[in-house]
């Protein structure tokens, strides 16, 4: 048995959730129909995997989203995740306070138009729903780093999605091809179920682990 990089991170090695605060800027899905209910009817189907008690761990519906920026981690001090704008040391209050307010003014896109392409085994992957709508999410990442000081090493390459659990123990070759059966039998019923759908306007959203994330959220050890 072997752990995947989730494991002494966000999670524990029972799957249960682990302190790992930060910040960050999602839209998310609850109150957003069908969406968000079609979202748990497929959460409902990965339960449904032989493996899926053992190696996944499956995050509250409520905590559903979209990240359309991601921000800091406090357990994440590299050069290449943080903000050139920060120190490294700056305590993470001080950060939340950073963002709350270089962001207060920030316009961002009032709708966000997406749509399922593909499955994988922790997230639904999204796509912008016509070339232009991407140029105008992707504008809007390139002005978020500019104002934040944030560039990640993806940043050019960052797939939308939206995830629905984590994988805490590495699956075999046999379960592997178990998902991949799922993934091309799933796909087209997940694509008719959810179609194209429409989240509101993103949101700077603090957390203190995987299960919350919110503009108020009191962080508790």
């Amino acid at each position: 048995m072997e752990y995947t990089k989730a494991v002494g991170t966000k999670f524990h090695p029972d799957g249960s959730l682990r302190y790992f605060p930060g910040n960050t800027i999602v839209s998310h899905t609850e109150g957003i129909e069908p969406l968000h209910s079609q979202l748990i009817w497929v959460q409902e189907r990965y339960n449904e995997l032989s493996f899926a008690s053992r190696k996944l761990a499956f995050l509250p519906p409520s905590s559903f989203h979209m990240t359309f920026f991601e921000l800091l981690c406090d357990q994440v001090r590299t050069p290449e995740y943080w903000s050139s704008k920060l120190p490294l040391d700056a305590p993470l209050e001080e950060t939340d306070r950073f963002f709350a307010e270089v962001l207060k003014d920030f316009e961002f896109p009032d709708q966000i138009h997406m749509f399922v392409y593909d499955l994988n085994l922790t997230t639904l992957r999204l796509c912008p729903v016509t070339l232009e709508h991407e140029a105008l999410l992707r504008a809007k990442r390139d002005e978020l780093a500019e104002l934040t000081g944030i560039r990640q090493p993806n940043h050019n390459r960052y797939r939308f999605h939206i995830t629905l659990c984590y994988n805490i123990i590495k699956l075999t070759e046999e379960e592997k091809a178990e998902f991949e059966e799922f993934r091309m039998r799933m796909l087209p019923e997940v694509r008719r179920r959810i179609g194209t759908f429409t989240l509101g306007r993103p949101e700077y959203v603090v957390f203190s682990d995987m299960g919350e994330f919110r503009a108020d959220l009191v962080r508790a050890r």
